[in-house]
């Protein structure tokens, strides 16, 4: 609970400290006065978005400091733990705002950001005013109130991850649909250039020898009568080579009387004609096979020319033809992987707009079956506080399952018959102001039944209402601050009486400035009695608002 809220040079406030108490605790005082500031000033320290800067003219800074008691709250023990806050119990919040538009915020003495303090607020309090009232025609609004009455937030959490990764798959499948779009020009001049290098079908060192053929057969004729005159030469002319190693050896047989060592030319002599032999039966076949061929000649000439064109068309060697197809090949099979991604990503987007679905219809079971109990819960408030025969409904239409929303498949809206026999119309058609604000509370009391929030804050909920229906609302009111700390800011004796503690802020004539009293017994009777009285405190106001505490006195102790 909120056990005391420090502010210093705040708005009109140079300095005030209110001490808050457990139960109902009012607050109370002149129009103008800055009732609502209190609790504008909470809400700065839970991080909401307030309009304009609050430090007191003619000061350097302004300072809010708020302590919480929250021995009983695990939830806050957990959440401090979690995000590097020391767990200390009472939880300290304080915010500084200085003159050149900074502001810090702190919790328990660490520094915090605006995000880290509304969700520890989240925790800590449940603050309600005017604008909420407002909001409770919004449809989305609604919904938030169905799904903190149903108390299942594992079920929305696990419904807006599904949403998420299947949003997130849809992301990546029109992202590699845009790549195969783009890609499909691409892939047929692939195909195509793909399938001439595979009709041209390159071989590594492919072009050295077709030129080497061509070069010989370009030349066969040369190349025929050169083999044939070195042939001659060698073996068929008279005089030739091999004859004439014929007959010196022959000639060296003579000179063995004389020196035996030089049979051993004899043998170096027979290897020479032998390898004369040779390069003349080498000679010969190689004349052979470079007949002139017409045909084969150009065929070479159009192998080379068809080489060096690709060659020219990919700028690289013809060595590296090869590698080229290599490279098309690789490119051809990553568009195919690239089919076979987006296949893929269909199936999972398939699967998981199925789970998508069923999750979707759990959490709708669930919203279906919290409504009907918060029906019947707001109906019996409706009734405590003179709506007896208007009838609430949360009416839903068909869950969306074909193009579900980010926050689960239903639409849904909150529905009024203001007698129970006229139809049920949205609240925007129906309620006045002042059932709306009496809507809002029956609405809040409900959701406080299953809510972990420990202190409640109301700001002129009772805008709208007067005389029994006031007090009908005030004992809503101390109902609920039986299981909750309960602030509200009225300007209803009927609700103000049933205070446990009762606060007051008061504007000085002077300067303008404000300060908050907390009330004893007499000073209450007085303040009560300016309430009900239109010019002046008359002793009948003042012995109707002794009555009005007795009463309220004997209400609380029957609670």
């Amino acid at each position: 609970m909120l056990n005391r809220l420090k502010v210093e040079n705040y708005t009109v406030m140079p300095h005030a400290e209110v001490v808050f108490s457990p139960g109902l605790n009012v607050i109370t005082g002149e129009t103008g006065a800055g009732k609502s500031l209190l609790l504008d000033a909470v809400g700065f320290l839970l991080g909401e978005r307030r309009t304009g800067f609050p430090i007191r003219a003619g000061a350097a800074r302004a300072v809010i400091e708020a302590e919480f008691d929250l021995r009983q709250s695990e939830a806050v023990r957990r959440w401090l733990a979690e995000n590097d806050f020391a767990p200390e119990l009472p939880v300290l919040l304080r915010r500084e705002f200085h003159e050149n538009g900074r502001t810090r915020l702190f919790i328990n003495d660490t520094p915090a950001t605006l995000a880290q303090s509304r969700a520890l607020g989240d925790l800590l309090l449940d603050m309600h005013g005017q604008h909420e009232v407002v909001a409770l025609f919004d449809r989305a609004r609604q919904m938030e109130f169905l799904d903190e009455y149903s108390h299942r937030p594992e079920l929305l959490q696990a419904y807006r991850e599904k949403y998420a990764d299947l949003k997130a798959l849809g992301e990546t499948s029109a992202d590699l649909r845009r790549r195969l779009d783009d890609s499909r020009g691409g892939w047929e001049v692939l195909q195509r250039q793909k399938q001439e290098l595979d009709e041209l079908d390159p071989r590594p060192g492919e072009i050295e020898a077709v030129e080497a053929e061509l070069k010989r057969l370009e030349n066969a004729e040369r190349i025929f009568q050169v083999c044939q005159e070195i042939c001659d030469r060698l073996n068929e002319a008279p005089g030739s080579a091999v004859e004439n190693v014929l007959h010196a050896t022959r000639r060296l047989t003579d000179l063995y009387p004389f020196d035996e060592s030089l049979k051993a030319w004899e043998a170096e002599l027979d290897n020479a004609r032998s390898v004369l032999a040779e390069v003349n039966r080498t000679l010969l076949d190689f004349s052979r096979n470079t007949r002139h061929d017409p045909a084969r000649v150009e065929e070479l000439r159009e192998r080379v020319m068809a080489l060096l064109g690709y060659r020219k068309r990919w700028a690289t060697g013809p060595e590296d033809l090869c590698d080229v197809a290599a490279g098309l090949e690789r490119r051809l099979r990553e568009l195919a992987g690239l089919e076979d991604e987006v296949r893929a990503i269909e199936e999972r987007i398939v699967q998981g707009r199925k789970e998508l679905i069923e999750a979707g219809m759990v959490l709708s079971r669930a919203r279906q079956e919290s409504a009907q109990a918060l029906q019947g819960q707001v109906q019996e408030r409706l009734a405590a506080i003179n709506m007896p025969r208007a009838h609430f409904q949360v009416e839903f239409a068909p869950p969306q399952t074909e193009n579900p929303y980010p926050d689960g498949l239903d639409r849904l809206e909150f529905t009024l018959s203001p007698d129970g026999k006229l139809p049920h119309q949205p609240l925007r058609q129906v309620a006045s102001g002042g059932e709306m604000s009496r809507i809002l509370l029956a609405l809040k009391t409900a959701l406080a039944s299953v809510d972990r929030v420990e202190s409640l804050i109301f700001d002129e909920i009772d805008q709208g209402v007067s005389g029994r229906v006031a007090h009908l609302v005030g004992r809503q009111l101390l109902e609920l601050a039986r299981a909750h700390q309960v602030i509200v800011v009225t300007h209803l004796p009927q609700i103000a009486c049933l205070g446990d503690a009762h606060l007051s802020v008061r504007s000085s004539g002077v300067d303008g400035s404000a300060t908050v009293v907390p009330l004893e017994e007499e000073e209450r009777v007085r303040e009560l009695a300016s309430l009900l009285a239109a010019t002046g405190i008359s002793e009948g106001a003042l012995l109707n608002a002794r009555e009005m505490l007795d009463s309220a006195r004997a209400a609380r102790d029957n609670i």
